[in-house]
């Protein structure tokens, strides 16, 4: 199970609280370092999305102790990192949020299920899927 992924975003508050409202959620500051947001779904395992300021890092510490971050300047705002998301939505409720984000969105086949490619803030892609994607992804996935 995973209970969270990270994600770098140039307004990270904000994209918190476009995902926030997707999944019926709330909002929090990421404690441990500034400018970090956390869109939280509020289900019985915690799942969240954290938002951090484009160009942040997470690193080892030289000796014992916790995750250390900094920031670098200068990087893209495009990553490899991706997540697939699952809401209580429909297909065009997903895309008028996004919208009003002014993110782009696009229903596209990954084979026997579709999702809804959501970019935030046209750099980042999450995966959306609807409770009918979402049903035609597991019985593809499910061995049984």
């Amino acid at each position: 199970m995973i209970h969270h992924v990270s994600i770098p975003v140039a307004d990270p508050r904000s994209a918190a609280e476009v995902f926030a409202e997707l999944v019926d959620g709330r909002v929090t500051p990421f404690k441990a370092y500034d400018g970090g947001w956390i869109a939280w779904t509020d289900d019985e395992l915690g799942t969240s999305v954290e938002f951090f300021p484009s160009g942040t890092e997470m690193f080892p510490p030289a000796g014992d102790g916790m995750v250390e971050f900094r920031h670098v300047k200068g990087t893209s705002p495009f990553v490899a990192t991706h997540l697939t998301l699952s809401v209580d939505r429909a297909v065009d409720e997903v895309v008028a949020l996004a919208d009003r984000a002014g993110w782009r969105t696009q229903v596209v086949s990954r084979g026997p299920h579709d999702v809804v490619e959501l970019w935030v803030e046209n750099a980042v892609m999450v995966e959306v899927m609807t409770p009918e994607m979402t049903a035609d992804f597991l019985a593809e996935v499910r061995p049984d």
